[in-house]
């Protein structure tokens, strides 16, 4: 599952080597960078963000700044960010008395910090599943009209020809201009849509069986088995808690 990380340094040079080190952790985090809280709030109520790495302090020339702290304090006041991992990243001798227990903070990495360190503690961090919505809304628009698709319908969702197929609920299918499987995961926000090869997107609240020997899975109200490409088995069976 996609999952997405604002990281904040007002350090241009420092923003970078963060933003590549948890880049490194998997192809399917996104990172947003800001070096300024230009933008931020925006950012932050229009996407689901699993993890927020933060600079205390953002205005180095103000002698008594805690622009970081001041965030952290706003953003859980917002319900879907009450637990969301925060980590603090600053030169500050001793804040960690506040950060941990009035804003929750999830790991304090003073600097300089350690690369490998670094990577653990964010890997360590993403982890925790995040507050989304469990029927979002897939929009697409064709021959000039908007169609809709619930999450929650959609059995599975099938690239052939560079054409995209949504298989839902009750034998209906839906075709769609072709847009990539990678961004209608990014767009869906969906915990249970899961990608199993390089052309079929499956809805887990539908799967009946999967047969990891023979690389299949079996969905409620589906005739014909899923293929789980080569590629794809590990991360399915590391969704679906099974270690071969």
């Amino acid at each position: 599952m996609y999952k997405r990380v604002i990281i904040i340094e007002d350090n241009i040079s420092t923003l970078q080597v963060l933003s590549d080190i948890v880049k490194k952790i998997s192809t399917e985090i996104e990172v947003m960078e800001f070096s300024t809280m230009d933008g931020v709030y925006e950012a932050v109520l229009e996407n689901t963000i699993d993890l927020f790495l933060v600079d205390i302090i953002l205005n180095p020339e103000d002698r008594g700044d805690i622009s970081g702290i001041r965030f952290a304090d706003r953003i859980r006041s917002i319900e879907k960010y009450e637990f969301t991992p925060i980590i603090f990243v600053t030169s500050l001798e001793d804040p960690k008395l506040y950060a941990y227990s009035e804003l929750h903070c999830f790991y304090y990495l003073e600097k300089p910090f350690d690369s490998e360190k670094v990577k653990t503690i964010v890997d360590r961090a993403l982890r925790f599943p995040s507050r989304r919505k469990e029927d979002g809304v897939l929009f697409f628009r064709r021959e000039g009209i908007l169609f809709s698709v619930k999450c929650s319908e959609i059995l599975y969702i099938e690239n052939s020809r560079h054409r995209i197929y949504f298989h839902r609920v009750g034998n209906e299918i839906m075709e769609v201009p072709y847009r990539p499987l990678k961004q209608i995961l990014k767009d869906a926000d969906n915990p249970y849509l899961l990608q199993c090869s390089r052309s079929m997107v499956i809805n887990k609240e539908y799967v009946d069986s999967i047969d990891f020997t023979n690389r299949y899975i079996k969905l409620r109200g589906v005739e014909s088995p899923i293929n789980i490409g080569s590629t794809y088995l590990k991360k399915v069976g590391m969704e679906f808690r099974y270690d071969k």
